[in-house]
């Protein structure tokens, strides 16, 4: 394991249970969020993590993968064939709203589930650690997801 995802690794191994969302992306892109929601579409699954404040609904982290590799226990390489995507915007101090920029490729990274349901109203859970590729960036997440219909 390279030293970056290990370092990676160990920062969010000091968080705890629950949803969340961390990493040094964070200086450059919204990481707030409500909730996870885990959507099913015919072969991929999407875990979105969710800001629905203020009647506007943004999405800080979405992560979208092929449905066969939502295993449990087994180690997905968020590097081949998973979109780790940011849609979100900010106010400028002009009070401008803008769309922040996307997130870089992903270098290296692991996701692994704990439990995967796919019936509507139950939960996909696990978490993630990944290394952006350029700024050599992380973000680390873990969720429980309320399956939802597409």
């Amino acid at each position: 394991m390279r030293l970056s995802l290990v370092i990676a690794l160990l920062s969010l191994s000091a968080c705890g249970p629950g949803d969340r969302l961390n990493g040094t992306i964070r200086d450059r892109a919204s990481l707030f969020f409500v909730e996870v929601q885990a959507q099913f579409l015919v072969d991929r699954l999407s875990l979105r993590y969710l800001d629905t404040r203020a009647g506007v609904t943004q999405e800080p982290v979405r992560v979208t993968l092929p449905t066969a590799k939502a295993v449990t226990g087994v180690d997905v390489d968020l590097s081949k064939g998973v979109l780790v995507e940011h849609f979100s915007t900010r106010e400028t101090e002009s009070g401008l709203l803008v769309a922040e920029e996307p997130f870089p490729a992903v270098k290296e990274g692991v996701l692994t589930f704990t439990k995967v349901s796919t019936a509507r109203g139950q939960s996909v859970e696990g978490e993630f650690h990944l290394v952006f590729a350029g700024a050599l960036d992380t973000l680390n997440g873990d969720f429980t997801a309320i399956v939802v219909p597409p």
